[in-house]
């Protein structure tokens, strides 16, 4: 998940370096306290077709799929420049 928010121009980090035992779910780190409220709409919108990437198996540029996996119709959208 945070490799596929960073091909969408967002930095978002795990939980799990700062967990003192093992979860069985992960979690993120948003820093948004420097943001406006554009710039905080414009990154979740980023951040929700990073998800929807995943959920539909969409390679990122330079990734194998594995043995079985379809690309997307149409591959992947081209990533818009951070503000």
């Amino acid at each position: 998940m945070i490799a596929a928010a960073a091909r969408e121009g967002v930095a978002v980090a795990g939980v799990a370096p700062y967990r003192l035992s093992p979860a069985r779910r992960g979690g993120l780190i948003f820093g948004y306290s420097n943001l406006n409220e554009r710039a905080i709409a414009d990154g979740i919108m980023r951040l929700a077709r990073a998800v929807s990437d995943l959920r539909e198996g969409t390679p990122a540029p330079g990734d194998t799929p594995a043995p079985g996996d379809t690309p997307a119709p149409g591959g992947r959208r081209p990533t818009a420049g951070a503000d």
